[in-house]
């Protein structure tokens, strides 16, 4: 997760516009089985997390950045990582005179070294909000060359606080979304969204300051959410396939999840678990054509004589 916005301003009728883009993306994309390969000694499916290979049988919707695009990761488990899906679509991408902006990934877990910002950080700035410290990013996206990008756990993760990133000029979303369609929840309220999200609004609001960016080159931006839809899309199959609990990415969904978060490690976990073992137990006993009526029944009482 990326927290990349803060409270700007923007043209009301814009966000709505963008809003409606990336929901009408997302909502549209076709529930395709995507076929699963082997990669890096795991089946994959849409792409592969440790190499970043594209996995996908049709060619890759094209895409060009308005700026170079630098992915700084730690997150010990790279599947869990959205960013990663910009590496796997650009690295993909044929490479044209219209298309030379790169996406760079710098690994921390596995070790990589952050390039030296400080000698070459005229037109470099991270996606950072910081009251008092950052700007929003309209406010400067024209001077923006190259934009360094944080995919971590915002609470936890020490990568912000690296030597290498901590003298380059930090911004912010101008008008950042509301809410985030990634299907993970969190407890920081309004305005925290998923790094890709992040990505694309950011590039989007550099793309529009600069003048050398065509309308059409532009509209390619939404297909940074092309994994991220096709996953979500994926997830929404499942869940109406099985019928039995609410979209992860709905906000009930994701109230559902911190309900439980709060519920683990309770006295009522420990004897729900309980239950489960003694039901577990009855329901293997009669699958094997062992259990006697007596038996039964004994471990029948013993699941009621559990304190509710």
């Amino acid at each position: 997760t990326t927290k990349a916005t803060m409270g700007g301003v923007r043209g009301e009728t814009d966000s709505e516009m963008c809003k409606d883009t990336v929901k009408n993306y997302l909502d549209r994309r076709s529930a395709i089985n995507h076929r699963r390969v082997k990669c890096c000694n795991s089946s994959r499916s849409l792409y592969c997390p440790e190499c970043c290979a594209l996995l996908v049988e049709t060619n890759p919707p094209p895409i060009s950045l308005p700026c170079k695009l630098d992915i700084v990761l730690d997150e010990k488990k790279r599947a869990k990582s959205t960013g990663i899906h910009a590496k796997c679509l650009m690295g993909a991408q044929q490479r044209s005179e219209e298309n030379t902006n790169s996406c760079a990934l710098y690994d921390l877990e596995r070790g990589d070294k952050l390039p030296n910002y400080n000698e070459s950080a005229e037109g470099t700035y991270i996606l950072f909000p910081l009251p008092g410290k950052s700007v929003p990013l309209a406010s400067v996206a024209s001077d923006i060359n190259r934009l360094v990008v944080l995919d971590c756990k915002w609470t936890k993760s020490s990568c912000k606080d690296r030597l290498e990133l901590q003298n380059l000029p930090k911004v912010h979303l101008t008008n950042p979304p509301k809410e985030s369609y990634f299907w993970r929840w969190h407890n920081e309220g309004p305005g925290m969204i998923s790094t890709i999200e992040a990505i694309y609004y950011a590039s989007l609001e550099v793309a529009e300051h600069k003048q050398s960016m065509s309308i059409n080159q532009k509209e390619t931006l939404i297909h940074l959410l092309y994994i991220f839809a096709e996953q979500r899309m994926s997830i929404q199959r499942s869940c109406q396939i099985s019928g039995e609990r609410p979209l992860p990415f709905s906000e009930k969904g994701k109230e559902e999840q911190r309900a439980l978060r709060r519920y683990k490690g309770t006295t009522k976990q420990a004897r729900d678990k309980e239950k489960g073992k003694l039901l577990n137990e009855n329901a293997r006993k009669e699958r094997e054509g062992t259990s006697k009526v007596t038996g039964i029944s004994s471990l029948s009482q013993q699941v009621a004589n559990i304190k509710m």
